[in-house]
Formats: structure tokens, C-alpha cells, sequence
């Protein structure tokens, strides 16, 4: 469940700064599919965001080995798909408060498959008031730059979850 992500939680270094949280950084999360199907839409939260949450891109991609186990930089290349949003836009602004959803990402999936989403924040958020989800238990990568569309984050930043 997403929260108000206390400062112990937030992002590490150089990703967390006195002004804001992932400025000209790429964020690479994984999920599990439980239920598959043709269709599925990707949704963002800024619900105890202090300021507006600017993404500028986001990719989805099947991990590069897809055997189940999330937290994984690596993705498959052949699989790699942008997310768009308000039929069309590759990115969004987040008000405060505010629950952002993808337009739907046409793909036929399989129950327990395993998906990587990469997003990237070319403004970051301001302030350190963010909505996290401290308690996902997977591995989170982070990146600078626009590596939204890379196969696997090369010396990327870690968090255990995020």
C-alpha cells in the first residue's frame, strides 16, 4: 500500500537532494502479474505527494529472464513497450493528491508473469514529501538519465524496496 514515505525510506544519494527526489534519474521497479489477460493499464500514485510528480517517459518490458523472481535490472529487449497516457502522451503530471492511470498497454499475459517498469523524471519531485511503498519487498534500480528503453541499468543504485 503506497504511504508518505518517511525520511529514513527515502531514495539514496545523488537520488535524494535538499530540493527534490529523482532529478534526471530513471526508476526501475518490478511487478508480478497475478491475473493475466489481453489488456492491462499501469497505475501511478501521487496520493501523499507534497508537489506535482513529473514523468516524463515510461517503458514496460518483460524481465530478461522472466522466471518469475522480480527485482531485476535486466530486461528482454524484444519486449520492450511504451506506456502512454491520455490517449497518447508518453508522460504525465501528477497533481498532489492526484492517481495517474496508463492508457491500456495492449499485451497478452500470462498469469505470475513478471514485468519491469522503468520510468523516467527529468524535473524530479520537489520537496521530500513522496509517496513510497517501503513494504514491496523487491529491488528497485536507479539510474541517471533517460535509460528508460536500456536492457539492463549498468551501475545503477539499489534499494532492497522502495
Amino acid at each position: 500500500m503506497p504511504q508518505l514515505c518517511e525520511p529514513a525510506n527515502l531514495p539514496p544519494a545523488p537520488f535524494n537532494t535538499s530540493t527534490g527526489v529523482f532529478l534526471d534519474a530513471t526508476l526501475r521497479q518490478t511487478i508480478k502479474i497475478t491475473l493475466g489477460g489481453s489488456a492491462f493499464r499501469l497505475k501511478f500514485s501521487n496520493v501523499f505527494g507534497g508537489s506535482v510528480l513529473p514523468v516524463d517517459s515510461v517503458t514496460v518490458a518483460l524481465t530478461s529472464s522472466n522466471n518469475g523472481s522480480t527485482g531485476t535490472s535486466s530486461i528482454d529487449p524484444d519486449s520492450i513497450r511504451p506506456v502512454t497516457f491520455s490517449r497518447g502522451t508518453p508522460g504525465f503530471n501528477a497533481p498532489n493528491g492526484a492517481l495517474i492511470v496508463s492508457d491500456p498497454i495492449e499485451w497478452d499475459v500470462v498469469d505470475g508473469t513478471t514485468l519491469a517498469i522503468s520510468m523516467y523524471l527529468q524535473e524530479g519531485q520537489a520537496g521530500s514529501a513522496i509517496t513510497a511503498h517501503p513494504g514491496s519487498r523487491t529491488t528497485s534500480y536507479m539510474v541517471t538519465g533517460n535509460h528508460t528503453a536500456d536492457t539492463d541499468l549498468v551501475g545503477a543504485t539499489f534499494t532492497d524496496h522502495w
